[in-house]
């Protein structure tokens, strides 16, 4: 998924005596959508998102930091026996 990056965020932070800590991007499209059905559903823009970057990926948050503003692609695996797709990569893209 290629996506521009707006905002890194890092959060560390004491909920009911457990610890949370973690980081954040928040991306938008990287190509303008212009989408309609006909019935009044639309989609115009740059469509944003919150991405959570799990523990298992190995960045830095300065690395994160120095993200925003830039083109990247999301690269998403889903690993045998899990349900979901986790994010497993970020390449930043020229």
């Amino acid at each position: 998924m290629k996506v521009k990056v707006l905002c890194a965020k890092g959060y560390n932070y004491e909920k009911n005596g457990v610890q949370k800590q973690g980081m954040t991007l928040d991306v938008c499209s990287a190509t303008q959508e212009n989408d309609s059905d006909g019935r009044g559903n639309f989609t115009c823009g740059y469509p944003a998102e919150n991405i959570y970057i799990p523990r298992s990926l190995p960045i830095e948050a300065n690395d994160l930091i120095n993200l925003v503003g830039k083109e990247v692609e999301l690269v998403y695996e889903r690993k045998l026996g899990q349900k979901f797709e986790q994010l497993v990569d970020i390449k930043v893209l020229d």
